[in-house]
């Protein structure tokens, strides 16, 4: 029954900010909408999944999308809605199957029977352990790779003075 109250409320959150008139209200609506996720999994036991919604999802990126809509200055009137074309109906269907054929390749894939499962639940310990010990290579890779970009990203804002 939580299920299916929180459920309600992340697509009455996500709807409105999908028909928000306002880009500030929208992204304030999307934020509720991903707190709101993060509910959903701390109900489930993805503790750390949970955390790292709110903080990086709901804290960080909404942060700076709020940043950015208000440096845009966007008014109700730029927004306004553009008429349906044969050119984007076509594009429009085009997405549909690319994503109807990409979601039977998924199901697909996850049927293989030999695939061994970890019964890992989201807490910080049993999420910690897995990657110190079985995924403790690509981990490093990943934050060797992080390091590499955040180099770059000072290295391209220098002012060559």
């Amino acid at each position: 029954m939580l299920f299916y109250i929180i459920s309600i409320i992340i697509i009455a959150s996500a709807l409105l900010a999908i028909f928000s008139r306002s880009a500030l209200n929208a992204a304030l609506w999307l934020v509720g909408c991903l707190i709101v996720q993060a509910v959903l999994f701390a109900t489930m036991n993805a503790h750390l999944v949970a955390i790292l919604q709110v903080l990086i999802y709901a804290g960080a990126v909404m942060v700076l999308m709020v940043f950015v809509v208000m440096m845009l200055n966007l008014s109700p009137e730029g927004l306004k809605w553009r008429a349906i074309t044969g050119g984007r109906l076509i594009i429009a269907s085009g997405a549909v199957y690319l994503a109807a054929v990409l979601g039977i390749v998924a199901y697909s894939m996850f049927q293989c029977s030999n695939v061994p499962m970890f019964n890992v639940s989201g807490t910080v310990e049993n999420v910690g352990e897995l990657l110190i010990t079985k995924y403790a290579v690509p981990f490093e890779l990943l934050g060797i790779l992080l390091l590499v970009a955040v180099v770059g990203a000072v290295v391209m804002s220098r002012r060559d003075a």
